[in-house]
C-alpha cells in the first residue's frame, strides 16, 4: 500500500499527463489561503449552533431531532474549530483529484477538463464553504466522490463500485435530509440494470446493497420514532414548513386536538407580522421554533402535516407561493442568505431561471443524441434526473433564497456544462459527429 501511494504521488510531481492537474492544485491552494485572509474563519452562521447542539448530545450518547448525525460527529472527532475547518479544506483537495478523473471518463478535450477545473477550485458558490461550520463544504466534496464511483460503476460494472456508491449514499443522507431526493435516482438505476439484463450477480449486489442503505435509514427513523415521537432525519423540514404554511395563512388549527398546544399556537397566529415578505417569513420561523420548543415534534409535526393534507392544493398554487417560487428562481444558485458573496461573485454566478433553461436545454441534446446514435446516454439522464429532483424539491418545498440547497447538485451540474459547451465547440468546428454524450 505505502509502495503504491509513493508511485502514484511520484508519478503526480513528475508525470507531463499531470501537470494541469498541479496547475488546478496550485490555483486552489492559493485561492483557499487568499479566502482565509481576506474573510477569516467566517465558521459561525445561522445554523452553525444547532449542530454543536447536536455534537454535545451525541456525548450523551442521543441523535439529534435537530440535525443528522454526520457533521455533528466530525465536530465530535476534529474538536478544534481550526482542525475542523483544515479538515473540509484538506477533503476539498482530495474531491479535486476524484473531479479531476470523473472528467476524464468524459472527455479527451484537456482545454475544456482544465476550463472546468478552474471554476471547480475558483467559483464562490463552491469555495465560500470551506470556512464555515455548516455542512455544505462536505456535501461538495462527498458529492464529488459520489458522482467519480457513480460514473465509474455505470461504465464498468465493477463490485466495489456499486458497493461504494451506496456508502456514499448513506454518508450524503445522515449529512443533509435534502439527500433524500437520490432514493429516486438510485431506484431508477436499478430499473435501468434490469433493463440491461447484467449478470444475475451483479444485480442482486446492487439490490442488496441498495437494501441494506434502505434498512439503515429505516432503522435510524424508527430510532428518531421511539425518541420523539416522530419518525424523520430532521425536524428543520418542518420548522420551514411551517413557517411557509404560516405565511401563506395556511395553518389549520381546527385539525390540532391537543387543547393546550391549540390554543398556544391560536395566540400565535393572531400575531400580525410587518408586511416585508422576508421578514414575515423569518418571524414565521422563529414561531415554528418556539412551537417546538414548547409543544414538542410531535405537536409540530402533526399541526404540519395536517395543514398540509388539507390546504395541499393552495401551498402548491396559491399566489403566495407562486410568488416564492418565483423568489428562488431569482436567486442565486449557491448562495443563500447568511453568506457573503462578493460582487465578483455575482458576476460569475447563474439564477435558478437560467438553471432551468440550461437544464431544458440538456434536455433535448439527450433526445437529440439518444435518437441520432441510437444508444441512450444513461450518465446524462442520471445527472438530469438528479439535478432536476434536486431542483423541484428547492422549489416546492423551502422557503424563498434558499441556493445553497443546490449545493448537492453542483458537481454533476459542472459535468453538464462541459458536455453542453463540447457540443457547442464542435457546432462552431462543424464536426458535430465527434460529439456523443455518455
Amino acid at each position: 500500500m505505502r509502495n503504491f501511494f509513493i508511485e502514484h504521488l511520484t508519478k503526480f510531481f513528475k508525470s507531463e499527463e499531470y501537470k494541469p492537474l498541479r496547475i488546478v492544485y496550485l490555483v486552489a491552494i492559493i485561492v483557499s489561503v487568499l479566502v482565509v485572509i481576506f474573510t477569516g474563519f467566517k465558521v459561525f452562521t445561522y445554523d452553525t449552533y444547532s449542530y454543536f447542539g447536536a455534537k454535545n448530545l451525541l456525548l450523551t450518547g442521543k441523535f439529534s431531532d435537530f440535525r443528522p448525525p454526520v457533521y455533528p460527529f466530525i465536530l465530535l472527532i476534529t474538536k478544534n474549530l481550526v482542525i475542523t475547518v483544515v479538515f473540509q479544506y484538506l477533503l476539498f483537495l482530495i474531491a479535486i483529484a476524484f473531479f479531476y478523473f470523473t472528467l476524464k471518463m468524459f472527455t479527451h478535450s484537456n482545454r475544456l477538463i482544465f476550463v472546468i477545473m478552474l471554476i471547480y477550485v475558483c467559483h464562490p458558490a463552491f469555495i465560500n464553504y470551506h470556512n464555515q461550520i455548516i455542512p455544505e463544504s462536505l456535501s461538495i466534496s462527498f458529492v464529488t466522490i459520489f458522482t467519480y464511483f457513480l460514473v465509474k460503476y455505470i461504465k464498468y460494472r465493477k463490485s466495489k463500485d456499486c458497493i461504494l456508491i451506496h456508502l456514499m449514499l448513506l454518508l450524503l443522507i445522515f449529512t443533509k435530509p435534502v439527500f433524500l431526493f437520490m432514493f429516486p435516482v438510485i431506484i431508477g438505476i436499478f430499473i435501468y440494470l434490469l433493463f440491461k439484463k447484467i449478470p444475475f450477480k451483479s444485480l442482486m449486489l446492487y439490490f442488496i446493497s441498495s437494501l441494506v442503505v434502505l434498512s439503515m435509514f429505516v432503522g435510524y427513523l424508527s430510532l428518531m420514532k421511539k425518541e420523539y415521537g416522530v419518525a424523520q432525519i430532521s425536524i428543520v423540514g418542518d420548522l420551514n414548513l411551517y413557517a411557509m404554511l404560516r405565511d401563506y395563512d395556511l395553518i389549520d388549527l381546527e385539525s390540532i386536538q391537543n387543547p393546550e398546544t391549540k390554543e398556544f399556537v391560536s395566540k400565535k397566529i393572531k400575531t400580525t407580522y410587518e408586511n416585508s415578505t422576508e421578514r414575515k417569513f423569518i418571524f414565521a420561523l422563529f414561531e415554528s421554533y418556539s412551537i417546538y420548543k414548547n409543544c414538542g415534534q410531535k405537536e409540530l409535526h402533526s399541526i404540519v402535516q395536517n395543514s398540509l393534507h388539507k390546504n395541499f392544493k393552495p401551498f402548491l398554487f396559491s399566489e403566495e407561493s407562486n410568488r416564492s417560487r418565483m423568489n428562488n428562481l431569482k436567486s442565486y444558485v449557491g448562495v443563500t442568505i447568511d453568506t457573503f458573496i462578493p460582487v465578483i461573485g455575482w458576476c460569475v454566478s447563474i439564477t435558478f431561471f437560467q438553471l432551468f433553461i440550461l437544464l431544458f436545454f440538456y434536455f433535448f441534446l439527450i433526445i437529440f443524441d439518444a435518437f441520432k446514435k441510437r444508444k441512450i446516454p444513461i450518465l446524462s439522464i442520471i445527472f438530469l434526473t438528479y439535478i432536476s429532483c434536486n431542483m423541484l424539491t428547492i422549489l416546492l418545498t423551502a422557503p424563498s433564497d434558499y441556493g445553497r440547497l443546490i449545493i448537492p447538485s453542483l458537481p454533476m451540474l459542472l459535468i453538464v456544462v462541459m458536455q453542453c459547451s463540447e457540443w457547442l465547440v464542435n457546432i462552431i468546428k462543424q464536426t458535430p459527429e465527434k460529439f456523443q454524450l455518455v
